[in-house]
């Protein structure tokens, strides 16, 4: 170890082993700092910042519902030319949420033994009707009004998308924007508008004007049958208020407390047709109404549709 000593301050510079320590910095000394560079990069200034790179696009994993897949087997837009792709897509979604609506009004229907149980858990004695006193049991149920209302006006949104589709096949140039009340052949009802503007167009020679002939063969007995009875009940239900159904019910022949399921009727349509049976029966006709319709329009390919009877929901 060797120290030094050096200038009137008694500043002391030590070195050991190698290792020398600095006196402190006085007043007035330089201080030099790290050597600088003088290369051209240098000259030049700091480097320029890369650009921020672009967000990255997640990858899409889809799960399709049951019901998606299966109106789109019906309705693949890949099956149509690339003007009617997107309504038949738009039509393919509503064509799922109607099944869905349907399968709905036949899940909550109550079953007959639902009112049988209420009966059996009445407290007191039993009685029995007299001739001057019928009795009837009713059962006010609402589980299934919702899902009911929800399929009608669900029909209808379907079809509001289903006449734009078919008039952009026929001609591009004049759209009907829903399916809307007109009149047609002297009378005004559910569809009109859309029955009349096909009668136009088929008395053209045109590609455009034979579709609209099939179509018009297609749509006339439908909307005459029950496409005007559903939107009938569809506007009972949303403009008037209510749909006037029959509750279930039964009649009771011996004594209230033994009622049998076989003696339960409803509830029913105010045709009488019972509700459930009605909302198989509605889905069939809209699915037969599309498969045979889309099938006419120009430049679509029935071979990529599937048809109606093949469920793929299943296996």
């Amino acid at each position: 170890m060797r120290t030094t000593q050096r200038g009137a301050d008694g500043a002391s510079e030590r070195a050991e082993d190698g290792i020398a320590e600095s006196s402190p910095v006085r007043a007035g000394d330089a201080i030099e700092g790290p050597e600088q560079p003088t290369d051209e990069r240098a000259m030049a200034g700091p480097p320029e910042c890369s650009p921020p790179l672009p967000p990255a696009i997640p990858i899409p994993v889809v799960f399709v519902a049951p019901s998606s897949a299966w109106a789109l087997g019906l309705l693949n837009p890949n099956a149509f030319p690339i003007p009617l792709k997107r309504h038949a897509q738009d039509l393919a979604h509503r064509l799922a949420a109607f099944r869905v609506a349907c399968e709905n009004v036949v899940r909550d229907v109550p079953q007959p033994s639902a009112l049988v149980a209420k009966l059996r858990k009445i407290s007191g004695p039993d009685f029995a009707p007299t001739d001057d006193k019928p009795i009837v049991a009713i059962y006010d149920a609402m589980t299934f009004v919702g899902s009911l209302y929800g399929m009608l006006v669900t029909m209808k949104t379907l079809l509001d998308v289903y006449a734009p589709m078919i008039t952009d096949a026929v001609t591009p140039k004049e759209r009907l924007k829903g399916f809307n009340s007109g009149k047609f052949e002297g009378a005004i009802g559910p569809g009109g508008k859309v029955l009349n503007w096909l009668l136009k167009q088929s008395q053209l020679r045109t590609v455009g004007g034979e579709c609209a002939s099939k179509l018009l063969e297609i749509l006339r007995p439908e909307v005459a049958g029950w496409i005007a009875t559903a939107i009938g009940w569809r506007d009972a239900a949303v403009h008037d208020g209510s749909l006037q159904f029959v509750q279930m019910q039964a009649t009771v022949s011996r004594t209230i407390k033994t009622v049998e399921e076989s003696e339960v009727v409803g509830p029913l349509m105010p045709d009488h047709t019972p509700v459930a049976e009605y909302a198989r029966q509605l889905l069939a006709k809209v699915t037969s109404l599309l498969e045979r319709s889309v099938r006419v329009l120009p430049g679509v390919d029935p071979s990529l549709l599937s048809p109606a009877g093949l469920d793929t929901r299943r296996g």
